[in-house]
């Protein structure tokens, strides 16, 4: 399974400062594996796994899918303003996937198909007939 993150991403766009320091290397590991398998649960529906190149809109979905991972880890108040700010980023990150599988949102996503471009013929209708 492919991550669409780094450690280090997740941190830039979606943790408050300091968030990071609360969790370990692994468990910030295992919520970026599962936010990334949530999108490619939309992805799959569009494209053939695993992508080869995506670009910060699909970062940014994933960011913060797994932000609001990490705080549910960590154990935030789910009534608390931060919990809401994140949950409402979650959210419209799935929705924007929703989007994509749906192909009414375009991201630059480069999958695995193999492309083959098929030589078209065509022939004047016959007549008569």
């Amino acid at each position: 399974m492919t991550a669409y993150i780094t450690q280090a991403e997740l941190e830039d766009l979606a943790l408050p400062p300091g968030a990071q320091g609360t969790l370990d290397a692994g468990a910030l590991a295992t919520i970026i594996e599962r936010a990334s398998a949530d999108a490619d649960a939309h992805l799959r529906t569009r494209y053939v796994l695993p992508l080869l190149s995506w670009e910060s809109d699909l970062k940014g979905w994933v960011a913060d899918i797994a932000g609001l991972y990490c705080l549910r880890r960590i154990g935030t108040n789910p009534e608390s303003q931060d919990y809401k700010v994140f949950k409402d980023a979650s959210d419209a990150a799935v929705a924007n996937l929703i989007l994509v599988s749906k192909r009414l949102l375009h991201p630059n996503i480069a999958d695995s198909a193999k492309r083959v471009r098929v030589p078209r013929a065509a022939s004047k209708p016959l007549r008569g007939w």
